[in-house]
């Protein structure tokens, strides 16, 4: 092929213009017309090796890429790249290389193309570092995966956040990518809880603050869930002239509902805890003072206070194994009625719906139920064959808080209203003054003691229940 006057020009003018790129000019036959410096210590060999030889001769691994590039070329008239390809040369038989080319049309005076320019670049090392961040970026992903952690980018001059897939998924969205502004973040973020998140983003775009971020905050997930999110994170700082300015931060985040949650649950049982020894300290000291009262020697104080204490004891095991669901009004009848009564549970009849109560309403009522069984076999129904005691409840029909309980004797002595109020009926007494809405009836009919008390389910609020 005879050499044309262009080709000539662009050999000196572009070839060997600029020694750092790896240039190299080809003709259809892949056919090596020139090549400059750079071309020759990329291949390893001198410039007199490689002119006159071919792609195939030179760099075999190379031979489809380059093909495929220039009847691409042939076809479009227009530059084709970048492309790579993944060979060993002659400097580097031990080991594969990567390179990426641009290929451009070279044309006669005609303006048809009858050669190929190559500009090309050993990107080995840069391959290596991109297989590494991929690497390194899989075993993030997989360390994510395995724990419930996110992650968040902050941009603070555009001021948008980008939540990755677990961390999306924490504020309820589909578990990818999303990209929210600052509002739309906002937005989400409980309105009790804004202002100390504003604080805190604040606080960590001074400059001369320590640059790092610990929020704890709930989120109102569209379906109206709410959970609670904490995100640790560090900030990124640029000079703009003399000053510096936050650039953006990234964090980790974490879904911590349930931390959150046994954290409240935690304080209402310590709450929960107060409320009872409370209550139990002053039983126990009403309960001391009138036995004392009612009793004239110290055996008989030990024998009826032991009694009474362990009533209570009855009661707080109950109460200890009820704190999340309330305590069983029947379960609470039978702890203090089998301790008295043995196997002789045909002595009295339960009946009523289930029924839960809170821990101080069961702590009075056990007691109560201890003393209308004791005195029933002292003195009652249950003191002679044939007596039977029948405890019934129902649900207020005027206040869903409120239950009425009656304890109905039948087969005993004769009944007698007494002359003086002994401890039970003042317990029982005081039991109905002490909760809103109760209220005590006691009968004392000849055929046989009736009470009736009206209580609440619950005398403060509802039992603490894990979310």
């Amino acid at each position: 092929m005879a050499a044309d006057p262009d080709l000539i020009r662009l050999e000196r003018d572009a070839l060997y213009a600029d020694d750092d790129v790896a240039r190299a000019l080809i003709d259809a036959d892949l056919t090596y017309r020139s090549a400059n410096p750079a071309f020759a210590r990329m291949t390893g060999l001198d410039l007199a090796d490689i002119i006159g030889r071919t792609i195939p001769q030179i760099l075999p691994d190379f031979e489809r890429a380059a093909a495929t590039a220039y009847a691409e070329m042939l076809a479009t008239g227009r530059r084709v790249g970048p492309i790579e390809a993944l060979g060993k040369t002659p400097a580097r038989r031990a080991e594969p290389r990567s390179f990426r080319a641009d290929m451009l049309p070279v044309r006669d005076g005609a303006g048809r193309i009858v050669a190929a320019s190559l500009s090309v670049v050993d990107i080995s090392e840069l391959k290596q570092l991109e297989d590494s961040l991929e690497r390194s970026r899989e075993t993030l992903a997989a360390a994510l995966a395995s724990v419930p952690l996110g992650v968040v980018e902050y941009d603070a001059v555009a001021q948008v956040a980008r939540w990755d897939a677990h961390s999306s998924s924490f504020l309820g969205l589909p578990a990818r990518p999303h990209i929210l502004g600052l509002t739309e973040v906002f937005d989400l973020i409980h309105p009790d809880d804004r202002d100390r998140v504003q604080t805190a983003i604040a606080a960590g775009e001074d400059p001369n603050g320590p640059g790092r971020f610990t929020l704890e905050h709930r989120v109102i997930q569209p379906d109206g869930t709410i959970r609670w999110i904490e995100v640790h994170g560090q900030y990124r700082f640029v000079r703009h002239g003399e000053v510096l300015i936050a650039a953006g931060g990234i964090g980790v985040a974490s879904d911590i509902t349930r931390r959150k949650t046994d954290e409240e649950f935690r304080a209402l049982l310590l709450r929960e805890l107060e409320h009872r020894v409370k209550n139990a300290h002053s039983i126990v000291q009403a309960i001391s003072r009138q036995t004392a009262r009612s009793v004239d020697t110290l055996e008989a104080f030990m024998e009826v206070f032991d009694a009474r204490l362990e009533a209570i004891r009855a009661t707080n095991d109950i109460i200890s194994g009820s704190v999340e669901t309330g305590v069983a009004l029947d379960a609470l009848i039978r702890s203090q009625m089998r301790p008295l009564l043995g196997q002789r549970s045909g002595l009295y009849t339960l009946d009523g719906p289930p029924l839960a109560l809170g821990s101080g309403v069961a702590q009075s009522l056990g007691l109560v139920i201890h003393e209308l069984t004791t005195n029933a076999l002292k003195y009652g129904a249950l003191s002679r064959p044939g007596g039977r005691v029948q405890i019934a409840w129902r649900p207020d029909g005027s206040d869903p808080g409120l239950f009425t309980l009656t304890w109905t004797e039948r087969g005993g002595p004769a009944v007698r209203e007494p002359d003086a109020r002994g401890f039970g009926s003042l317990l029982i007494r005081s039991s109905t003054t002490k909760f809103p809405g109760a209220a005590c009836d006691v009968d004392f009919a000849p055929e046989g003691l009736r009470v009736t008390l009206t209580l609440p389910l619950d005398e403060t609020a509802p039992q603490p229940t894990r979310g």
